[in-house]
């Protein structure tokens, strides 16, 4: 998944079924959940169609060792930040127990 403030381009090229497991998953909803914060918007990354797309501020959350690789990459290309999706799902919690408190 990326993260930017600057786009939002609805996902493409994968089948609806996939999107919709994603969807369903505790990183999707923790990575909305941050976008969301962040007044920015989020997409399910496509390697093959949003190269083009990265710019420098994006944020790449991965969930595997393809998606990390391409995580590495992306850092190549542009000032991406990139964080695996456990470090994702714990920053958010962290910050959900500093707003509670």
């Amino acid at each position: 998944m990326i993260w930017t403030k600057s786009r939002n381009k609805p996902a493409v090229g994968r089948p609806r079924r996939s999107q919709d497991k994603i969807r369903q998953s505790e990183l999707y909803q923790t990575a909305l959940k941050y976008a969301y914060r962040e007044n920015g918007c989020m997409k399910i990354f496509n390697p093959t169609e949003d190269k083009a797309i990265v710019r420098s501020g994006d944020i790449y959350i991965h969930a595997g060792p393809h998606s990390e690789s391409m995580g590495a990459t992306l850092q190549n290309m542009a000032d991406v930040r990139v964080y695996s999706g456990l470090e994702a799902i714990r920053s958010v919690e962290k910050d959900d127990m500093h707003l509670a408190n």
